[in-house]
């Protein structure tokens, strides 16, 4: 029999093996989830783990402890976070007591990818992709919260699940629901974009703040229309709002990292229409090359090729709209039809003539600049009107050549005695003093001019004579100091439409038609006499598919002339070759700037739309 003490020991011995030895466990540990990434709870639910015993008690991931919390370590559960360095293997208990710990096993555990969020920062609606290791999920078993808000799953992979921003989400955390438990994958940052200001005129400065647009520089559009980027950083972007749009509410997105992000709407503020769709800004150039027939009263026409540029710009003065324009016309002199290559001066075909045949474009400018100010648009400002005052000056083409040249009629015919009189006012200036219509004393000769500044020589030993009869008529441009300068001011028109389809496509083909009053040198026989009316039209043709097919022309009047009434022609003999160098046989006189009215058509085509056409 037992004694009684020996009955006491064994209820103390059992007593110890109750506190201090845990039973084998009756129920297998199991991990929730059963893969984790880094850094993520772990609860392992089970029986028999028994107290928390420091420095015996442990949990394992593939041999890396993981650190314990006293306090949740229970003797059915305990909650751990995956440790730095975890591989994928055995998730192992380690309990007491210390001088015989006991190992049990709690499974094969898989320590995730990192994962990525990507973007970080959005806005609700915006689209959020995670990237990492998702085994066993499926669209129909994941869910997520973004900011404690129900997101919308919308793809997910064993690497990529995709979710949209709910609306209402604030920042916090992104966890997906997966196979195995609650994954808390990173931090998300809701984006509050603010306009400063978010109402304003095209070229007004908008900052755009919030923290969504990282390092590199991306894009931003406002009505669709590309912004000009003045400063770009991680928390503000700078722009200028663009030109190329209505008045109104105008969306503003950005491009950050290739993925656009709706940023607000910005107000075009005022009554902005066609005029500030269309313009360029700043001083846009417009321009055009083609051909052109000129005419002037009572002569043959004359065509020319040229390439003009031109533009305008008006800015904000006071209450009003001020600015400046130009056009600058460069082209070869025009060239009579019908000859062998008589030209003339740039916008006046039938000036100067010469039978020099000039084809480079260039040879003869024509410039205009002037300040504009705006009256009034219609239909939202398809149409504007504007008020000018401008000037500028003509080249004249090249002086001090020989243009054509007649054989002087003899002396007593109805030819000599016209020319004599017509020639009368000219031959009374200084440097004809040596012409005469009379013989020198001694001269022999029935010419209708001497030369009496040079003998005739004698033949067969006789003695010279006095003075030299002219046998020929020759008149050469004349060398000037100075271009051919004009003054106007008047009203001009201008006509917009844009080349696609709404408002919001730039840039626009315009049209402009400018009646002007004034005075110009190169109209008005070399001089600034006489008013000069002169209306001046260029436009494209109203076809959508033949926009860049321009047509134009001008016409310019004389007002209040004092020319004398036309007198009869004189038919002379052209002398053939022209002769290059002047004689003491001779008589030379300046081709003068004609004084006649003018006007002109043609054809060309926008350069614009070639070079837009080719850099496409």
């Amino acid at each position: 029999m037992l004694s009684h003490l020996s009955i006491r020991k064994i209820v103390s011995f059992l007593a110890y093996i109750t506190i201090a030895v845990p039973f084998a466990s009756s129920q297998a540990p199991v991990a929730s989830p059963s893969h984790a990434a880094v850094g993520a709870t772990v609860v392992i639910k089970g029986s028999g783990f028994g107290a928390y015993l420091p420095g015996t008690s442990a949990v394992t991931f593939h041999g890396v402890p993981a650190a314990v919390v006293p306090a949740n370590w229970l003797t059915n559960q305990i909650s751990v976070q995956v440790p730095a360095g975890a591989t994928t293997g055995t998730l192992t208990i380690v309990v007491g007591p210390a001088a015989t710990p006991t190992e049990i096993s709690a499974g094969a555990f898989t320590i995730d990818l990192p994962v990525h969020i990507n973007p970080a920062i959005a806005l609700p609606g915006d689209n959020l992709e995670i990237s990492g290791a998702f085994p066993g999920a499926t669209l129909a078993s994941t869910s997520a919260t973004v900011g404690g808000q129900a997101a919308s799953v919308w793809s997910v992979s064993s690497s990529l699940v995709k979710l949209t921003v709910p609306a209402g989400a604030v920042s916090g955390d992104v966890v997906l629901i997966i196979p195995g438990g609650p994954t808390n994958v990173g931090k998300f940052t809701l984006a509050t974009p603010t306009l400063n200001p978010n109402h304003g005129s095209i070229g007004t400065h908008v900052t755009l703040s919030g923290a969504m647009f990282g390092a590199s520089r991306g894009t931003v559009t406002v009505g669709g229309n590309t912004a000009e980027i003045v400063s770009w950083d991680t928390e503000s972007v700078v722009i200028n709002v663009p030109a190329c749009m209505a008045s109104g509410q105008q969306k503003v997105e950005a491009t950050v990292g290739g993925s656009p992000i709706e940023l607000g709407n910005f107000t075009v503020d005022g009554s902005v229409g066609w005029s500030d769709l269309c313009d360029e800004n700043p001083l846009g150039i417009t321009i055009v090359g083609g051909y052109e027939q000129g005419y002037s009263s009572s002569e043959s026409s004359n065509s020319d090729g040229f390439l003009a540029f031109y533009g305008r710009r008006l800015f904000p003065v006071g209450n009003g709209l001020w600015g400046p324009f130009y056009s600058v016309r460069l082209q070869t002199a025009p060239v009579a039809s019908g000859t062998d290559g008589v030209v003339s001066v740039l916008t006046n075909p039938t000036g100067g003539v010469t039978t020099a045949k000039l084809s480079a474009v260039g040879q003869a400018v024509d410039l205009n600049v002037g300040i504009e100010t705006h009256l009034f648009d219609r239909n939202e400002g398809q149409t504007s009107f504007d008020w000018i005052f401008g000037g500028g000056f003509v080249t004249p083409v090249l002086g001090n050549q020989v243009q054509q040249a007649f054989t002087m009629p003899t002396l007593g015919t109805v030819e000599c005695t016209s020319l004599q009189a017509n020639l009368k006012p000219t031959l009374a200036k200084p440097q004809y003093a040596n012409i005469s219509t009379t013989a020198p004393t001694g001269a022999s000769g029935r010419s209708c001019f001497w030369n009496t500044a040079v003998p005739t020589p004698g033949t067969g030993g006789s003695p010279a004579t006095p003075g030299t009869m002219i046998n020929t008529l020759a008149y050469a441009t004349p060398d000037r100091t100075n271009f051919f300068g004009k003054a106007y001011t008047g009203l001009k028109i201008v006509n917009r439409w844009p080349l696609g389809s709404g408002q919001s496509q730039c840039p626009c083909e315009r049209g402009q038609a400018v009646f002007a009053l004034g005075q110009n040198a190169s109209i008005t026989g070399g001089y600034m006499r006489h008013l000069v009316f002169t209306i001046d039209v260029i436009h494209p043709l109203p076809v959508p598919s033949v926009k860049y097919i321009y047509f134009f022309g001008s016409i310019s009047k004389r007002l209040f002339d004092n020319t004398p009434a036309q007198i009869s022609p004189i038919v002379l003999a052209a002398v053939t070759p022209v002769p290059t160098a002047s004689s003491a046989s001779t008589l030379m006189l300046p081709l003068t700037q004609p004084d006649r009215d003018f006007y002109r058509i043609g054809g060309g085509i926008s350069l614009n739309q070639i070079f837009t056409s080719l850099t496409k």
